[in-house]
């Protein structure tokens, strides 16, 4: 089983807590519920539900940067923790997410007219901001295969609405 324990700092806490909410625009989509589910609940072995997540990374940050720039966003964060470790590479991908994709997503939801849920998701990330507070014990992040279940289905409903979207307006996906 993945299990992957991160440190938060005060500077990567307030990155995590704005990029781990923004999946929560999911919600508008149909068939979101089943989807997120079956992902769960799919029995696939530890190192398959891994394989998957990283495939599925690649795929989703194409969005932001193209094929070619995604390959090279994951190939630089995988040099970061060869050298550095896995903890220097999470904190990469946190920059990555809080300063590009997050900002992208809530975007590209706005202009679809899902302004109820990107403010949803804000508001989430403002109580995550305050976890530290509350629960001040609570200073890391733990990777587990269920996480990385979530992310697939967040990365495949976003991939099927773009995909329908694109059918829908007679642009090629």
């Amino acid at each position: 089983m993945t299990r992957a324990h991160f440190v938060l700092t005060p500077w990567t806490h307030p990155l995590l807590a704005l990029v781990a909410p923004h999946g929560i625009t999911d919600l508008s989509r149909a068939g979101v519920y089943g989807r997120y589910a079956c992902w769960l609940a799919l029995p696939l072995p530890s190192a398959v539900v891994t394989l998957l997540f990283c495939l599925a990374s690649v795929a989703h940050l194409s969005t932001d940067v193209g094929a070619g720039g995604s390959l090279f966003v994951h190939a630089l964060v995988y040099e970061v923790h060869r050298l550095m470790g896995p903890q220097a590479a999470f904190n990469a991908f946190l920059v990555y997410f809080a300063l590009l994709h997050t900002p992208n997503h809530y975007h590209t939801e706005l202009l679809h007219g899902n302004t109820r849920l990107v403010v949803l998701g804000l508001l989430c990330s403002a109580a995550l901001l305050l976890l530290p507070c509350v629960c001040p014990s609570q200073r890391g992040f733990t990777l587990t295969d269920g996480l990385q279940r979530v992310v697939i289905a967040h990365i495949v409903t976003t991939e099927r609405a773009h995909s329908c979207a694109c059918r829908g307006s007679g642009r090629s996906p």
